[in-house]
């Protein structure tokens, strides 16, 4: 395939095929001859565009999709050409059907960059562990009023009251303008985005209209929100705004960017994925860069509060978007999208500036092997694997030695990695980094049932996940029935949250038959390990260390045994206590040889020493004593000596095998 080939070629290198489809189908005629051989479509040099879904199915098997070198890209972006020096260090370009309502677009890329739509507060980009975020606001007042007519036609007006000067930049824009700005809202653990409806500047309210509050997740005075598509923000380098009046998008080049040469890309309307899979066998990917996918209007999303009277639009038609809170952005796609597949593979591939997450096997993929990949950029999170409750099981799929890198830009609440209900999975040696949520989240039954058994979770580095954008969240977050899954020598670092959570390991509701072990977290805000509720699971020979808040906690109070916490060291320099929630020492768990040690003085377990919690028969054959790191300042977790943990039994496991491998 070659981007100057033509589909009346004979696909060959010098006379190639202009697409997938054609190399596909030729393939499959081919197939009903009995060929039953591999074969390799190459892809040349260049943009090869896509305006559609590259669609695989059962017909489909032993192919290999191949790129000729890095320099192949599958793109589902619409380049914007034609630029024009505005002056002052802005650039515009017209943008043919935006005035129209024919086209419309909430992301841009310059190169391979996401450029920052223009957003007030402004983006912070040099956030560091522990900080509170300087780019969201905190409203005064939170209001919404539910009314119905005789009709029984529901209105739903939802109102942020500003805290004085705040929004100020609102109050000169005209009304239809500020109808395509989004106000976005952080919620615990989940986002809503919103159109703006009205500004009343004196009042310091914006007003918006959408889906009911969830009554276990609403909107509070405590919750963070920003509006983006604002002109009056429109200030810095990197920074873009799209005038519908207009028919333009005007965009402020960063350094040593020349509009006359980069190549400028827009997701095509509605085109969520560049490839679906259903029901083919030993396909494989290998090299290939994707990039550039849509998340657009949908009807479910948009189609509440009578948002299209309030409006006076057509909500079909491509336009600013509404987003319905949804944990983990279980409300999107994928740019890959895969059901039914066996025994295929990506390999060496890049997926990339996306508008929902990466790469979904879904329901019933089995066998299947994602290796040396590169998600980063994608406006949910990196990947998702197997399917929600009561689908069809997913199984022995292995994701291995993946950067999973620089996620949830548009849909702030996906996890990095998301496993729904699946069986003997893998998921090892990665390095998962900068998401706003969860990093790995296996299961999604709430309570002591569902279908996530030995998936194992190892050798995986996990660091800066969520950024105090959300809380709620952990490096890795377990549901439901889990018998025989392992999380086993992974590294979880840097997990920081806005409100409550931000814990290391954080099996929730109904976790069971976990295996923990020989896992270093450290620098996290509210524990190292907290399990809300759980069944029978073992935590042995873990390092836990420098844990803002608690070190390690629990919280509901049930008759079964809860946790095994055996073997481990915990380690913190402040002088708090191990824990100071009343419930975790009244959670039936078995404390039993562990290390509790503080720099800043004797460890206190809600308020008791060590001595004194041992009178009340816990964790009798522990110790509080300094366990000899080499530099824990430093974060080096290596031992000086083995006077100390050899007291518990512990043995060293060498963390520096988690991530990818060489």
């Amino acid at each position: 395939m070659a981007t100057d080939g033509s589909d009346s070629n004979i696909g060959s290198h010098g006379a190639p095929f202009a697409t997938l489809e054609k190399a596909r189908d030729v393939i499959r005629e081919n197939r009903k001859t009995g060929d039953q051989k591999v074969w390799t479509v190459l892809l040349k040099d260049g943009r090869h565009e896509r305006s559609s879904t590259f669609l695989l199915g059962s017909e489909d098997r032993d192919t290999i999709y191949k790129a000729v070198s890095r320099e192949v890209s599958i793109t589902g972006g619409l380049q914007l050409q034609n630029w024009t020096d505005e002056g002052a260090g802005v650039w515009s370009a017209a943008v043919p059907g935006l005035k129209e309502g024919n086209i419309y677009f909430e992301q841009l890329f310059v190169g391979d960059t996401r450029a920052i739509r223009a957003r007030w507060p402004k983006t912070q980009t040099n956030w560091s562990f522990g900080e509170t975020r300087k780019d969201f606001l905190i409203p005064l007042a939170v209001k919404q009023v539910v009314t119905t007519n005789a009709n029984k036609t529901v209105f739903i007006e939802q109102v942020i009251v500003a805290k004085p000067g705040e929004l100020d930049l609102l109050a000169k824009i005209p009304k239809a303008e500020l109808q395509t700005a989004s106000l976005v809202v952080h919620h615990n653990w989940d986002t809503t985005r919103r159109i703006i409806l009205d500004y009343d500047a004196e009042k310091n309210t914006v007003k918006m209209t959408g889906g009911a509050w969830k009554p276990w997740n609403p909107w509070r005075n405590i919750s963070l929100y920003y509006v983006e598509n604002v002109r009056s923000a429109f200030t810095d380098p990197g920074e873009w705004f799209l005038s519908k009046q207009e028919g333009k998008v005007y965009y402020r080049p960063r350094p040593n960017e020349d509009m006359k040469r980069v190549v400028v890309q827009i997701p095509r309307n509605g085109l969520v994925q560049l490839v679906k899979m259903d029901g083919c066998k030993n396909i494989t990917f290998q090299g290939l860069r994707f990039e550039v996918s849509d998340t657009p209007r949908r009807e479910k999303e948009m189609n509440h509060g009578c948002l299209a009277t309030r409006l006076g639009q057509d909500l079909s038609k491509p336009g600013p978007t509404q987003f319905e809170p949804c944990q983990a952005a279980g409300n999107t796609e994928a740019l890959i999208l895969a059901d039914n597949i066996t025994s295929c593979v990506f390999e060496t591939c890049r997926i990339q500036n996306t508008g929902e997450y990466g790469l979904w096997l879904r329901g019933n993929c089995h066998s299947n092997l994602i290796v040396r990949c590169s998600i980063k950029d994608t406006g949910a999170g990196s990947l998702r694997l197997c399917d929600f409750p009561n689908k069809q099981n997913s199984a022995f799929n292995v994701i291995k030695n993946c950067s999973l890198t620089q996620g949830g830009r548009f849909h702030a609440s996906s996890t990095a990695v998301w496993i729904g209900e699946g069986t003997d999975n893998t998921l090892t040696h990665n390095h998962i980094a900068d998401h706003y949520y969860t990093g790995i989240s296996v299961g999604w039954c709430w309570g002591y049932h569902g279908k996530s058994f030995r998936n194992e979770i190892s050798y995986n580095l996990v660091e800066n996940i969520g950024q105090a954008a959300l809380g709620d969240m952990g490096g890795i977050y377990t549901l439901g029935t889990q018998t025989g899954t392992r999380i086993v020598n992974n590294v979880f670092r840097n997990i920081d949250s806005f409100t409550y959570g931000g814990w290391g390991i954080y099996p929730d509701e109904g976790s069971e038959g976990l295996l923990i072990e020989n896992n270093l977290v450290y620098d996290v805000k509210d524990g190292g390990f907290h399990q809300h509720y759980g069944k029978e699971n073992t935590v042995r020979n873990n390092i836990f260390a420098f844990s803002r808040k608690d070190q390690i906690a629990a919280t509901r109070i049930e008759q079964h045994l809860s946790v095994t916490f055996t073997g481990n060291i915990v380690y913190w320099d402040k002088p708090r206590d191990v824990f100071e929630r009343a419930s975790t020492e009244k959670v039936n768990i078995i404390w039993k040889k562990n290390i509790w040690f503080c720099e800043a003085g004797e460890p206190l377990f809600k308020g008791k020493t060590l001595t004194q919690w041992q009178a009340l028969g816990r964790d009798t054959e522990g110790f509080a004593c300094d366990p000899r790191f080499v530099n824990p300042q430093a974060r080096d977790f290596r031992f000086t000596s083995d006077d100390a943990y050899k007291k518990i039994g512990f043995k060293p496991f060498d963390f520096s095998k988690a991530g990818i491998e060489k």
